[in-house]
């Protein structure tokens, strides 16, 4: 009776003694994947993956949400501001005491100020007491053993909620939209995976910040494009409605943030390809634009009237300039193109907590970036057919380089480089490594590595920035 060892070599083919000790390992290791792969299949579907996906989003979220004292995440007291003036009947506006946010588009506030109003809470104003100078690197950015901190928590967890429910929605419409476009069952789930396995969207998804509705509405425009642009509908009217709730989105994200109008050529682009009739696409983009316009232009017609500019640009610098002017005191062009944007970008897309007063040393983010090189260059790879069609694929691409490009418009005129603000395209990206990961043929199990150690970093950042240093 031959020796379990020798099945194994014989199974693929070849004899022990014909092989080195390295070789051995492989195929030892190579049997191990099979295995697992083989259970992984047996046992698990892309629908089960997704919901323990969302289990532990939720867990983990709901975990930051409530370990972390009020007020200590990026603003998080200056968007408060903005709800509850909305909250108290009034409208808030770019004065000397409204904080850092005056100048944010209103559809976030107004819908978490709705929010709070259905719960019948009264209006109240931040009231939390920065901290000393001293114990800002150890210990936040505010006191919490004031007798109002209690109070500032239940009002600050309550209004952190929504978020969680932002997320849960960004990643589950990240795995409608891979759904729409791939013929692999395992990609969808792997994308809204890598979105889940982000660390610093998590603790994004679990605090107060307009990022969070963003992101949402990121995911839902990407998946009603991509899926017009997968069954394209076959009657011109339909294909109208389309380009109109693509375009109805749009407005909403610029309503929400207006730099999120950079992620808008992508969601257009898409409308322009569902027809090769040059007239049909005139029509198709203008009821893109008409539909945003009747979303969002109320809020530029606003500003005009109120500061002069649709955008509100001048007076939201002049306001920023005099309540904190670090934040344009910036280096040459060269430096900040080439040194601190990128460094900024390494760095934050991944992971910072709270202020950015907690961050992690810079070889702790390789595995994230190695992980999503691999996805990208697979992308890249012509040795093999692309996994979705090339229209599709340049959608993709469009919008995650339009949500990267928010961060070189910040980075240029302010001395901010935090990535948060490119989640608006987080899924787009998520997607395109997936995708990459598909093209390569990388097992089912491989491909959950890099969510893998998203989910390993985030428990760890609880550990070590939110638990040990407020407590």
């Amino acid at each position: 009776m031959a020796a379990p060892a020798q099945h194994h070599f014989e199974d693929v083919g070849l004899r022990p003694g014909s092989l080195t000790l390295g070789e051995i390992a492989s195929l030892s290791l190579m049997k191990v994947q099979q295995q697992l792969s083989t259970r992984l299949a047996r046992h698990a579907s892309p629908g089960r993956v997704l919901a323990l996906t969302m289990i532990c989003f939720t867990l983990l979220a709901a975990g930051v949400l409530s370990l972390t004292p009020p007020w200590e995440a990026n603003d998080e007291p200056d968007h408060i501001r903005n709800i509850e003036v909305l909250v108290s009947g009034h409208w808030y506006r770019i004065t000397p005491e409204s904080g850092f946010e005056p100048q944010q588009a209103p559809l976030y506030y107004l819908l978490m100020a709705g929010y709070q109003k259905l719960a019948r809470l009264p209006p109240e104003l931040p009231n939390g007491q920065l901290g000393p100078v001293a114990d800002n690197q150890q210990h936040g950015n505010y006191l919490h053993n004031v007798p109002q901190d209690g109070e500032n928590q239940r009002l600050v967890d309550f209004l952190r909620l929504p978020s969680i429910l932002f997320g849960l929605l960004a990643i589950l419409l990240t795995y409608v939209a891979a759904k729409r476009i791939s013929r692999d069952r395992w990609t969808p789930a792997v994308a809204a995976a890598l979105v889940a396995g982000v660390p610093k969207f998590v603790f994004l998804s679990s605090v107060v910040n307009n990022d969070n509705l963003s992101d949402f509405l990121g995911a839902a425009g990407l998946a009603l494009a991509l899926g017009l642009l997968a069954s394209p509908p076959k009657t011109q009217r339909r294909r109208l409605v389309g380009a109109t709730a693509v375009g109805l989105v749009a407005g909403m994200l610029v309503l929400t943030k207006v730099t999120n109008g950079l992620v808008a050529p992508g969601l257009l682009l898409a409308t322009v390809l569902l027809t090769r009739d040059w007239r049909e696409r005139l029509q198709l983009v203008a009821a893109f634009f008409a539909a945003a316009l009747v979303v969002s232009g109320w809020w530029f017609v606003q500003n005009q009237v109120r500061y002069g500019d649709p955008l509100a640009a001048r007076a939201a610098t002049a306001h920023l300039k005099a309540i904190f002017p670090p934040l344009f005191e910036i280096a040459g062009p060269t430096e900040r193109i080439f040194v601190q944007i990128p460094q900024g970008i390494y760095k934050s897309l991944w992971y910072v907590s709270g202020y950015n007063q907690f961050t992690w040393r810079w070889f702790w983010y390789l595995p994230f970036w190695c992980g999503a090189v691999v996805g990208i260059g697979g992308l890249l790879w012509r040795r093999r057919s692309l996994p979705a069609a090339r229209s599709i694929v340049w959608v993709l691409s469009i919008v995650a380089v339009g949500a990267l490009a928010i961060v070189w418009v910040l980075g240029l005129e302010t001395s901010t480089q935090e990535a948060r603000v490119a989640f608006v395209g987080l899924p787009a990206m998520a997607i395109l490594v997936a995708l990459g990961y598909e093209r390569l043929g990388i097992s089912t199990m491989w491909r959950f590595v890099l969510p893998a150690i998203g989910l390993i970093g985030t428990v760890a950042a609880i550990r070590y920035n939110v638990i040990i240093p407020y407590s």
